[in-house]
């Protein structure tokens, strides 16, 4: 996981140098939103914050384009393994 123990900044400045194009950027609320426009992979700062089923931590939101299994990653800044999101299948 490349994001472990980085603060917001340090992984917009990650993203700004790897070419990434930013649609959205909060520093504020330490949200911020990328593309790689060569594959299409967006990439997504979440804070993180409670839900009806808990604390989810503050992590970045992989969302691959084209991928044959998933739709997306979460990624914990504290370390905590990464979470995978199926891609939904037509029946």
């Amino acid at each position: 996981n490349p994001f472990v123990g980085k603060s917001f900044e340090e992984i917009d400045h990650m993203f700004r140098m790897k070419g990434l194009e930013v649609k959205y950027f909060d520093p504020v609320g330490k949200k911020g939103s990328y593309i790689n426009s060569k594959t299409g992979t967006s990439y997504f700062i979440d804070p993180g914050r409670m839900y009806k089923k808990g604390y989810e931590g503050p992590h970045v939101d992989v969302f691959y384009n084209g991928h044959s299994k998933y739709e997306k990653a979460k990624f914990f800044l504290d370390g905590s393994p990464k979470q995978y999101k199926e891609l939904k299948t037509k029946k």
